[in-house]
């Protein structure tokens, strides 16, 4: 640090982190051009300077987990598109995580462990004309979890102009569209997804 300080032509602001780590000196400098009225010390070193670090997380998150950094292909087109489907693997995965897990044990999950805990799993697919039937194994331990993911889902999916409707077999049900996102009926052994695709209308999302 003192031999960086020749180099200046001007004086310059430090903010200094003293840390003990592992039985050893960890200081931490950082220099800036932000005056001490702008920025105070703690806030620029915790929420400026390490979200810099965060980001580069990130970037790993979506090279190591979603394999962005596969591009050995012979062309460069080829690595781009593979590179664009991995970007958008990504913004996909972070709007789950934004919307659909928030409030639970993956609000700050990694893509890679969504991926493995939520996507990667056994499940019965059954798709008709009318609707799409998710069934999985009873023992499943993220099948709650999955199942308020897809209701707020396709609740933001939902035009958000339209009011909450039902329909006969909703009502016979006693599953109405109205029912508070989250509301899962834990009597049933295998917990399962219905999607309807058309209810009066809207889509609608009924976990059973």
């Amino acid at each position: 640090m003192r031999a960086t300080r020749g180099s200046w032509s001007r004086r310059r602001r430090v903010v200094a982190k003293a840390e003990w780590t592992q039985g050893e000196a960890n200081p931490r400098f950082v220099v800036t051009s932000l005056a001490r009225e702008e920025c105070k010390a703690r806030y620029l070193y915790e929420k400026i300077y390490c979200a810099r670090g965060d980001m580069e997380n990130r970037i790993k998150e979506c090279q190591l987990d979603l394999y962005a950094d596969r591009t050995s292909t012979a062309t460069m087109r080829a690595n781009q598109m593979r590179l664009w489907f991995a970007s958008m693997a990504y913004v996909l995965l972070c709007a789950l995580r934004r919307i659909g897990l928030h409030d639970t044990e993956y609000a700050k999950a990694t893509c890679g462990t969504i991926r493995l805990k939520l996507l990667k799993i056994g499940a019965l697919v059954r798709i008709s004309v009318r609707r799409i039937k998710v069934a999985m194994a009873s023992g499943c331990p993220a099948a709650t979890t999955w199942g308020l993911a897809a209701v707020r889902l396709a609740a933001v999916a939902n035009p958000r102009a339209s009011p909450p409707v039902s329909c006969a077999r909703c009502e016979r049900l006693g599953r109405l569209t109205s029912t508070p996102l989250g509301t899962l009926d834990q009597t049933k052994r295998r917990p399962c997804l219905w999607i309807t695709k058309r209810c009066r209308g809207i889509w609608n999302a009924i976990i059973w």
